[in-house]
This record gives C-alpha cells, sequence and structure tokens, in this order.
C-alpha cells in the first residue's frame, strides 16, 4: 500500500526539484481499541516499520519484515538515514479512532447535529458500535465515548454460516462481491427464502443485542440528542451497511424503540463532503470511503477525543 500511495503521488502530484515532502501517516482503530495505550503504541510502531520496510527496492518477504519489527533503535535510525525524500519521523505515524475519521465529513456538514449519536460500522469481520457524544469544548470539537463495543458479527461470519446451512448449497460470495438480497442468496443455496432467515435467526439476534446493548448502556438513558421528537442520529455504515439483513436489523431497532417508548432513534446517513474531489463517487456510497476521508486529513485539527469517566473526572 505504502508503495502504492507513493507511486501515484509521484506521478500526480508535481513538486519543484528542491521540494522533499512531508509525509505523515494515520491509521484509524477500533474504538474499543483506541483506549489501549499499548495498542496505540504497537499500532504506531508497526506501521513505521512497514514504511521502512516499503522503501526497500528489494521483494517484500516475511524474514525481512521480522527483522525489521525485532530491529533496535539504532538500527533503525541507519535506514533511515538513507531514505532521502521518503524520511518520516516516527512522530509522524498518528492513530484515531476510525469512528472519528468517518465523521470528519460531518462536522461541518448542514446535517450536523450536535448530542448523543450511534454509529453502526457494519465490516467484513467485526461489526463496531459506538455510542458517542459530539459537540464543542472551548472552541475545539470534542468526541465523548460513551460506550463502545465490537463483535465478530460482520459480513463474512454471516456468509460462512450461510455456507455452513444443512441441506444448503456451500455456496459463498466473493470477498469483493456485494451480499445479494435474502430471495436471491437464498436461491444460490437452493433453499427456500424461509429457510434462510429461520436460520439466520440467533445471528440476526446478536446483531440485535450488540445495537440494543449500546443504546441501552448510554448514560443518558437513550435521551435524544436534539429532543424527544427528533430522536438519536445512527448512521449505518461500512461495506455492509446496504445488505438487507443489516438494514433490517437497524431499521427494527428505530422501532421497536417508539414501539416500546424506550428511546427515539432515526437512522441518518454521511453525505458525500463538497469538498471531496470525486466526481465518480456516488453520494450513497461515500460512507464506504468515509474513513479514508477522514484519516487524509490534518490529525490534529480533528479534535478531541475523550472517555465519559474523563468528563465525569473532569467535573468533579
Amino acid at each position: 500500500v505504502f508503495r502504492h500511495v507513493r507511486k501515484w503521488v509521484k506521478a500526480n502530484v508535481p513538486l519543484r526539484s528542491h521540494v522533499t515532502p512531508y509525509w505523515m501517516i494515520n491509521v484509524g482503530l477500533p474504538t474499543d481499541s483506541y483506549v489501549d495505550q499499548e495498542l496505540q503504541d504497537l499500532y504506531r510502531d508497526v506501521t513505521y516499520k512497514a514504511w521502512l520496510a516499503s522503501c526497500s527496492n528489494d521483494p517484500i518477504v516475511l524474514d525481512d519484515l521480522k527483522k525489521m519489527i525485532a530491529a533496535t533503535s539504532d538500527a533503525l535510525g541507519n535506514i533511515t538515514d538513507t531514505l532521502g525524500e521518503y524520511e518520516i519521523s516516527s512522530e509522524n505515524v498518528n492513530v484515531f479512532p476510525e469512528f472519528v475519521a468517518q465523521l470528519t465529513g460531518y462536522l461541518d456538514a448542514d446535517q450536523r447535529e450536535d448530542g448523543i449519536h450511534i454509529l453502526f460500522d457494519v465490516g467484513s469481520g467485526t461489526t463496531d458500535c459506538t455510542a458517542f457524544n459530539l459537540g464543542k469544548n472551548k472552541g475545539e470539537e470534542e468526541f465523548e465515548i460513551i460506550v463502545k463495543s465490537v463483535e465478530t458479527l460482520g459480513v463474512r461470519f454471516l456468509e460462512l454460516r450461510r455456507q455452513n446451512m444443512p441441506g444448503a448449497n456451500p455456496w459463498l460470495p466473493g470477498l469483493l462481491q456485494d451480499l445479494p438480497d435474502d430471495k436471491r442468496y437464498a436461491s444460490k443455496l437452493g433453499v427456500n427464502v424461509s429457510v434462510l432467515q429461520n436460520h439466520d435467526k440467533d445471528f440476526r439476534q446478536s446483531v440485535h443485542q450488540q445495537l440494543s446493548r449500546t443504546v441501552r448502556k448510554t448514560t443518558n438513558g437513550g435521551r435524544a440528542a436534539t429532543g424527544p421528537v427528533s430522536g438519536i442520529p445512527i448512521f449505518l455504515c461500512g461495506g455492509g451497511a446496504r445488505t438487507e439483513f443489516y438494514k433490517n436489523i437497524a431499521e427494527q431497532a428505530v422501532i421497536n424503540g417508539k414501539r416500546h417508548k424506550s428511546w427515539i432513534l432515526k437512522l441518518k446517513t454521511l453525505d458525500k463532503p463538497n469538498n471531496l474531489q470525486a466526481p465518480n463517487l456516488l453520494s450513497q456510497d461515500y460512507d464506504r470511503l468515509s474513513v479514508a476521508y477522514g484519516l487524509s486529513l490534518d490529525p490534529f485539527n480533528i479534535g478531541n477525543i475523550i472517555e465519559h469517566q474523563q468528563r465525569k473526572e473532569g467535573s468533579r
């Protein structure tokens, strides 16, 4: 990836001969992992050493990467001295939660609201559900993490579970293939759609429980961000957000909250930022690239990220 990025920059960003690029790397972490300082340091270290390894003209092989990971600071210093225009300081590797990167385009959008939000990110392997307060503190953006949850309930695990359905064809979509709706999926498996949906029952319940727990655990008891009529904005993002399975779960959570008068949610989309130069990107597909967009920005302008406990301790 690093080699591809540098090749793209060289071909598309004209630089004067005396100008040396100033490189920065931003890495997104699951919200549940961001509060782990040891894990943050590990991500920074591995990413920095991956950059150094990518600057070699030699093929990238596992044994060389293992040596790079184990290299002393003196050995790394010797490598850094030879990088030239690709030189980068380890301090220029930054990490922050992926949900913050996803929302950077939302901060200046007309659709923005302050207060409690929920972001439900459906990836290939995991579902990352985060409840947070969005607002400004002394003029700076502040993300207050209230609840964080990561589960291995992503699209690929759903597909693998369906593949092992008793009496069905062992069909599995390609990794880059969008998930068909239930009717077409059942046809691929050679079963009735009702059989497929019954087989999904336990998996569906697990995903629904993850989302429900996140809502219930908000310290404000599910109070709406902008008043009881408007409701808490919930973003359904990620590659799996378009699938019928996960969309139905999010929509059912909205219905259940109103039915039981326990919380008021409203599904909301992430609009494509006006300053994003991607003419071929459809607005409804922006959420798939929202993390990449956020990670392309200056990390020092994103804002402050705190845990709810820090807010409580700071108010004492």
